[in-house]
């Protein structure tokens, strides 16, 4: 009788996996198309670390001249998972009342989904895209028309500029 070897290996192993960046790509391409081009998504992908890759998610208003960051995700360069994510809808309050840096962790591809969903169908995004459009639809409200992202060029979601140093007192 033959002797059948067991299968200790994870059930998830499957074929059809995607890269935190393959995932990405099908959001910019479902952004363009949903909203006519009003809306356009675009990813950054910058070598960190020697080691590591950030991908940064940006929706672009393209009637304003205008970007808004709405991730950043960052794993190693050779193994995409686990993939950490920023979003501003992770921020937290903190004691004096500036915005701390948050995130969460996904372990596989599926984990990453789920908080890429979470994450685009959060308020704060849902703010941002509805307030794009709606300024895409208006052709005099250019008051506020700007050409940088905001917060500016490295800054992480939710994150503000870090303020410029105090200048030294007369004393020191």
């Amino acid at each position: 009788m033959p002797h059948s070897t067991p299968n200790l290996w994870p059930e998830a192993i499957r074929l059809d996996v995607k890269t935190p960046y393959a995932m990405l790509k099908e959001q910019v391409e479902t952004l363009s198309t949903t909203t006519k081009g009003v809306l356009e998504g675009s990813i950054e992908r910058t070598l960190t670390r020697p080691d590591h890759v950030q991908l940064k998610l940006w929706v672009a208003a393209p009637a304003l001249n205008y970007k808004h960051l709405v991730l950043s995700a960052t794993y190693r360069k050779r193994l995409p998972y686990p993939v950490t994510v920023a979003a501003e809808c992770y921020k937290v309050q903190g004691l004096v009342g500036e915005n701390l840096h948050g995130s969460r962790t996904a372990a596989n591809p599926e984990a990453f989904q789920k908080l890429l969903r979470e994450i685009l169908v959060s308020p704060e995004v849902e703010a941002v895209l509805l307030s794009l459009i709606a300024r895409s639809n208006d052709p005099s409200d250019t008051e506020f028309t700007d050409s940088g992202p905001e917060g500016g060029p490295d800054a992480e979601p939710g994150m503000p500029e870090s303020p410029s140093p105090e200048p030294p007192s007369a004393g020191q």
